[in-house]
């Protein structure tokens, strides 16, 4: 057997395979550096002292086994400091760090240490203000909103609570609203008060908003009904075609009526067109939504137009309604 056959051949081959064994064996050895300075979080605070500076972020030195390295972000690490003990001082803590992904391996961080100012908690009350941000659905409008209360109780270091003397509160709107809602708001400082680290606490920690919401008003396109047609009728000659809105309740129906325990909203606003005459007297509770419990869907039940009652004797039509989805709760 000749082994110096080919032997240009078998040599190429294994200085390929020594060089892909080098290139992988480089690769899980190399180290990187994520691009992001990421933030520290502060484990075991005491309950009688907060954070008043600023804390420092750092670099994060890594090493990625295959291609986990590829995607990589901030979420895969957790950096933090152990605050367990600590009164009110400076202090110059160890960044500890958890990789949570088992084929990244952290090397380092930089810096190594990071300064930490506690004082003791402090509280006062600031004034809360609120803001709208978005619109309500086409042809609605906003006419009010109002928080639950003007003033809410903020806790953390004296240095910190000197810089806030309100708060500002955003409503978001989606652009669906198209009756009146209430909405659930954790309160926060802005991104840019430059808080990163500091420790905020607020009482209480949710805030109600309630919000009207109207349909724009806009001039009626009423049409005159002829002598003629106001005869065949049996209405005035000169009444005329008018709308109004109502809020009809909710009534339940149905075998499995007695268990819900709650309906979200309790009501709903209907939109009626009807002669003047017709619709001069009309009140809320002539008109009604009969909720059939045996047609909910996964808690939810779509309200159609033939579920609304309107009062017999009067020539009315449904121009609208609001909201078309009902949240059951049994």
């Amino acid at each position: 057997m000749n082994i110096l056959k080919n032997i240009q051949i078998k040599l190429l081959a294994v200085v390929s395979a020594l060089l892909l064994w080098l290139f992988v064996v480089g690769v899980e050895n190399y180290v990187h550096l994520m691009p992001t300075d990421l933030p520290v979080k502060v484990i075991n605070l005491g309950p009688n002292v907060s954070i008043a500076n600023e804390l420092s972020k750092v670099k994060v030195r890594y090493k990625a086994q295959d291609n986990a390295g590829a995607n990589i972000n901030i979420n895969e690490f957790e950096l933090f400091v152990d605050a367990d003990k600590l009164a009110d001082g400076n202090y110059n803590l160890d960044v500890n760090y958890i990789s949570k992904n088992p084929k990244i391996t952290v090397v380092a961080v930089e810096p190594a240490q990071i300064t930490i100012n506690l004082e003791a908690i402090t509280s006062k009350e600031i004034h809360l203000k609120s803001e709208l941000v978005g619109k309500p659905s086409k042809d609605y409008e906003v006419k009010d909103f109002k928080l639950s209360q003007e003033k809410i109780k903020v806790s953390g270091a004296a240095s910190v609570l000197s810089k806030i003397n309100d708060l500002v509160i955003n409503i978001n709107l989606d652009g669906n609203e198209k009756a009146d809602f209430s909405r659930k708001i954790v309160p926060e400082m802005p991104a840019n008060s430059n808080l990163n680290g500091k420790t905020i606490i607020f009482d209480p920690n949710v805030i109600q908003a309630d919000i009207q919401v109207r349909k724009i008003e806009k001039p009626l396109d009423s049409t005159i009904i002829t002598k003629n047609s106001g005869k065949d009728l049996g209405v005035s000659p000169t009444d005329i075609l008018v709308r109004k809105t109502l809020m009809a309740q909710i009534i339940k129906e149905g075998e499995s009526a007695t268990s819900v325990k709650e309906l979200l909203p309790q009501n709903i606003l209907v939109t009626v067109e009807g002669f003047q005459s017709d619709i001069a007297g009309l009140v809320s509770n002539e008109v009604s939504l009969k909720l059939n419990i045996g047609n909910v869907v996964n808690g939810i039940y779509y309200v159609d137009a033939k579920d609304i009652v309107l009062p017999q004797g009067k020539k009315l039509n449904i121009v609208e309604f609001s909201p078309d989805k009902i949240l059951v709760k049994f």
